[in-house]
């Protein structure tokens, strides 16, 4: 299950658990894409702290996504992720170390609110 919210400042918020399917990772991309739309910068909080897995196009629908935004990396600002999965950790850090404009970290469970006001203090800092 997904539940995506924008804010009016370009915040996209991602709560995802269970399994994803590609529809339902369909959602995050194009909220990100409408942000990107109306905002210079979008910043991004994702709490996959629940989430079990995702399915093998949902993934496809990420990688597709990803590239496709390689040339607006410069409009995404900090990218807080929310997991206890030490393979999610590694794919963010790496995402991080190839993408150096990206401003990606990852927050324990326990740091979800900590991950918050991080992802929001970039908004209130005026991109």
């Amino acid at each position: 299950m997904i539940e995506v919210v924008s804010t009016p400042d370009g915040l996209v918020s991602v709560w995802a658990s269970g399994k994803v399917e590609k529809h339902e990772w369909e959602q995050v991309t194009d909220s990100v894409n409408g942000a990107m739309s109306q905002h210079g910068q979008v910043s991004l909080y994702a709490d996959l702290s629940d989430l079990e897995s995702m399915s093998p196009g949902a993934i496809l629908e990420d990688v597709r996504f990803s590239l496709k935004s390689l040339t607006d990396l410069n409009r995404l600002g900090r990218v807080a992720v929310v997991t206890d999965s030490t393979l999610t950790e590694k794919a963010t850090a790496a995402s991080s170390r190839v993408f150096s404009d990206l401003d990606a970290k990852v927050f324990g469970q326990d740091e979800a609110a900590e991950a918050r006001r991080w992802v929001q203090l970039e908004r209130t800092e005026g991109l």
